[in-house]
């Protein structure tokens, strides 16, 4: 068996398990590829610098970094800037992760608190990253409902089906605006689509 580990929100815990392990790195016999990258860690996708620890039985490992590294030269190199602002990129991460981390905590208690004075909605338990999972029960279809909102609103949230939710009554909304703009948007949805 082959473990791919995607650590990407692994900086945006809600509230740790006490089973949780805090990266796959060095975790297993198995061969293991662990990805992480600027996109999230720093909030910044357009950077473009990313990375994938391999680890587990030796042979394996070995194999497999020789038919990256030959796939990296050849396709996906990387930029000389990013390159050189990697390390400070880093050094300022905590600052970057505290300033998400606290919009992240406002927008979900709002969201929370809102979704609660409904009786048709409720709010997935999320356990990290900065998207929220809004379920709501009636008889409007995901995509008809993102199409509502888009038109009549000026408000965008994703139909469930995007993040392969087998059925409908699912909506996916981004955690990280602003907060008034987060409030307004989560307002004029519960307003549409909310029972009392």
């Amino acid at each position: 068996m082959v473990l791919i580990v995607d650590e990407v929100f692994s900086d945006f815990e809600t509230a740790a398990a006490v089973d949780r392990v805090p990266t796959a790195v060095n975790r297993s016999a198995a061969l293991t590829f662990v990805l992480n990258g600027f996109s999230k860690m720093v909030a910044l996708p357009q950077v473009k610098l990313g990375w994938i620890v391999v680890c587990g039985d030796p042979g394996p490992v070995q194999a497999a970094q020789a038919r990256l590294e030959m796939m990296l030269d050849f396709y996906l190199a990387l930029a000389t800037p990013v390159q050189h602002a990697a390390g400070r990129l880093l050094g300022r991460r905590e600052g970057i992760q505290r300033q998400i981390l606290a919009r992240i905590a406002a927008n979900s208690r709002f969201l929370e608190t809102q979704i609660r004075r409904t009786s048709n909605s409720r709010v997935l338990r999320r356990e990290g990253g900065w998207y929220a999972v809004i379920e709501i029960a009636d008889e409007v279809g995901d995509e008809d409902r993102v199409l509502q909102l888009l038109e009549h609103d000026n408000t965008l949230v994703h139909p469930g089906f995007f993040y392969e939710f087998q059925r409908e009554g699912f909506v996916v909304v981004s955690l990280l605006p602003p907060v008034e703009t987060f409030c307004a948007g989560i307002s004029r949805l519960v307003t549409r689509f909310g029972r009392g």
